[in-house]
């Protein structure tokens, strides 16, 4: 398969090079659920991420997916084979091809049992989601309450798969932080979208591009900071194509 765009489940926006978020998910019997704080990348056209920054926060998944696969609960391939030693940039994307061919295979890697999936969202769109939740009201009780809240409180507020997750998760204020972030995005995105992987996509040409922004300007229109989000891509959509028409002259 060549290259092809993703779908930005919280924007509708096609995702094409742009720096995103990658949110490991697990199938809960009636829907998947975020499991682990995200990794932050830049798409590689490939349904999958590169350029990935392995943080601390990072680190501590990583580890705790190492872990699984010695006591045999992660089913992922011989290339997956070093997270524990060295959860280097080459090492986390064996693990996430591993887990993107499972998606589209429909033959699943496991973890604890679950179907594990990931969902790739645009940076940009997941910060400023944050930022819609914490200037609401609620987001700003939310946040208030979880700044506080014992370790068991912020997992269940943030993720799902509690056994799974908490695998995958240390009590660090690295960690916290991450998933208070998650639960405030979680608390404006999960009532407007789904965590359900979709690996396959397709491929997008600028006027289809220029249509989906219209879309989400239309559709995020009540929040602004997300509206100022959707025309930073709209002008970086701009200014590839302008860069394309450069190469044909």
């Amino acid at each position: 398969m060549g290259m092809f765009h993703l779908v930005c489940p919280a924007s509708g926006l096609g995702i094409v090079t742009e720096d995103v978020v990658l949110v490991f998910v697990a199938w809960e019997g009636k829907a998947f659920a975020p499991i682990a704080p995200p990794l932050r990348g830049t798409y590689d056209s490939y349904g999958s991420i590169e350029v990935i920054r392995v943080e601390e926060t990072a680190r501590r998944v990583l580890a705790g997916f190492a872990e699984l696969k010695k006591k045999r609960q992660l089913g992922v391939s011989n290339k997956t084979n070093n997270l524990e030693g060295d959860p280097s940039v080459k090492n986390v994307k064996a693990l996430v091809d591993d887990v993107r061919q499972g998606q589209v295979d429909e033959t699943w890697v496991l973890a604890m049992g679950k179907n594990l999936g990931f969902v790739i969202v645009l940076a940009s769109i997941y910060d400023a989601g944050i930022g819609a939740a914490r200037s609401s009201a609620d987001g700003e009780r939310l946040a208030a309450r979880l700044a506080t809240a014992d370790f068991g409180e912020l997992l269940k507020a943030s993720l799902g798969a509690p056994e799974l997750a908490r695998a995958l998760v240390a009590d660090t204020k690295q960690t916290r932080g991450a998933l208070v972030s998650l639960a405030l995005f979680r608390s404006w995105f999960d009532a407007r979208g789904s965590w359900k992987p979709d690996p396959i996509g397709q491929q997008f040409f600028a006027d289809e591009l220029r249509r989906r922004v219209k879309q989400a300007k239309k559709k995020l229109a009540a929040w602004p900071g997300i509206v100022k989000a959707v025309t930073a891509y709209e002008a970086g959509i701009e200014a590839d194509d302008e860069d394309d028409e450069d190469d044909d002259e």
